[in-house]
């Protein structure tokens, strides 16, 4: 089982994501904007980050980059 950060500013795309991921036992934490997404990614550890890269600054790179 995986702790999982989805990052997606269309929210039925990272609902969807989301749900697939916990439908395979994983903790799935959930961020419709880049900025919610690094303090999230600042305040706990995931092992995996799956993240859309054309988003209002913060992207997707820059997430990625904090992770």
């Amino acid at each position: 089982m995986a702790k999982i950060l989805v990052v997606d500013d269309e929210a039925k795309m990272a609902m969807l994501v989301a749900s697939t991921l916990e439908d395979a036992a994983h903790t799935v934490t959930v961020h419709n904007s880049g900025d919610l997404a690094i303090k999230a990614l600042n305040g706990g550890s995931y092992d995996l980050v799956i993240s859309d890269l054309r988003m209002s600054p913060p992207d997707g790179l820059e997430i990625l980059k904090q992770a």
